[in-house]
């Protein structure tokens, strides 16, 4: 009976209101955690690339101008691209990694 409650306390730690949006999941966890888990490849990593690809599904539903921002862009390169900014940046946080991964999408339409 305990789980589901440390469940929801890890989840609130995951949640970040630093940003000028609500984070929920993963999205909230250091660019430095999320290295730690892509070099173990396990259950995490699955969830974070979802989350990344799930937020990139986000802002193309919530912008018009945009809706097809990556639609060229296979998972492996979303990966290479999240990893290497984190390797450089691991004080940010996922979100901010995967908001400039969708920009920089959006400057190469």
């Amino acid at each position: 009976m305990k789980k589901p409650w440390l469940f929801l306390l890890l989840l609130s730690l995951a949640m970040n209101a630093s940003a000028d949006y609500l984070i929920k999941g993963v999205g909230g966890i250091s660019c430095e955690r999320y290295v730690s888990d892509y070099r173990r490849a396990g259950v995490a990593r699955r969830e974070q690339r979802s989350w990344i690809l799930g937020f990139l599904t986000g802002m193309n539903f919530n912008d018009p101008d945009m809706q097809h921002r990556g639609r060229d862009v296979h998972a492996e390169r979303v990966d290479d691209w999240i990893l290497n900014y984190c390797m450089e940046h691991p004080g940010e946080k996922l979100h901010s990694a995967a908001e400039r991964f969708a920009r920089e999408l959006e400057q190469n339409q």
